[in-house]
């Protein structure tokens, strides 16, 4: 796909950049897509595709900065609402696009010390709509 000279994406938790490198391929060289881990080890093996960064985090010269914001790693969020609330400042106005992938090993069930969060797909969305 083509997309604008300023197209921007980020994804969050994206380990060692699979994500990121992905993105870039299938979406158009030119787009600018980024990824954070908060693993600093994740980050250095990553070539650079990704950076050392907490999800939570409002990081303010991102306001408004980002196209779309990809995430397969809520479930790793100690305080979920907070992360979404710091994506969902970083998306470019009304148009910007939150991609939240989920899956059946993100439920209640699932919980453990790396997968703190777990969330039916009704959970997922009223922490979206409480988000704005």
């Amino acid at each position: 796909a083509t997309v604008a000279n300023d197209f921007r994406g980020l994804c969050h938790g994206a380990k060692r950049g699979a994500e990121v490198r992905l993105l870039r391929q299938r979406l158009d060289s030119s787009a600018e897509i980024y990824g954070t881990d908060i693993s600093k080890e994740a980050s250095m093996a990553s070539a650079g595709d990704v950076m050392e960064f907490d999800f939570h985090t409002v990081y303010m010269e991102w306001d408004s900065k980002w196209d779309f914001i990809y995430s397969n790693s809520l479930d790793h969020s100690y305080h979920p609402g907070s992360a979404l609330v710091a994506w969902r400042w970083s998306l470019r106005g009304p148009s910007g696009l939150l991609v939240l992938q989920r899956s059946p090993f993100h439920d209640e069930m699932n919980i453990d010390a790396v997968d703190v969060f777990g969330a039916s797909i009704g959970n997922y969305c009223e922490l979206l709509r409480a988000a704005r």
